[in-house]
């Protein structure tokens, strides 16, 4: 990741966090709040927060499967992993995003803006 996309990503997002990157991957944690039981499902960006609504209950961990499943399918990758905060609303997910010759890194942090509404 070139130095001026980390620096950009820093300033603009404390929600995401760079863990590691070289050539071949983008490892970052997103920062999250999330709002289970709610009638509409939604991503809102307020206050520099991130917030999910979920149909899902917090009930023996659905709404944190819905969670996880949702943004497989928002930032199309399957590498997510809850790391932090499996019982509270608080959330943090650790996405690794593996390039390829068509997908670089500007790629997924573009999707990652547009896809979290950052």
């Amino acid at each position: 990741m070139s130095d001026n996309l980390l620096n950009f990503m820093r300033e603009k997002f404390s929600n995401l966090i760079v863990v590691s990157h070289d050539s071949t991957e983008l490892m970052m944690n997103i920062s999250l709040k999330v709002k289970p039981g709610c009638k509409r499902e939604e991503i809102i960006n307020k206050d520099d927060e991130i917030i999910f609504t979920l149909r899902s209950q917090p009930i023996e961990g659905k709404a944190n499967i819905e969670l996880v499943k949702k943004i497989k399918k928002i930032l199309a990758t399957s590498n997510i992993e809850l790391i932090k905060g499996s019982k509270s609303k608080l959330k943090t997910l650790q996405v690794t995003f593996v390039f390829d010759d068509i997908h670089n890194e500007k790629y997924y942090i573009e999707k990652i803006i547009k896809g979290l509404k950052c």
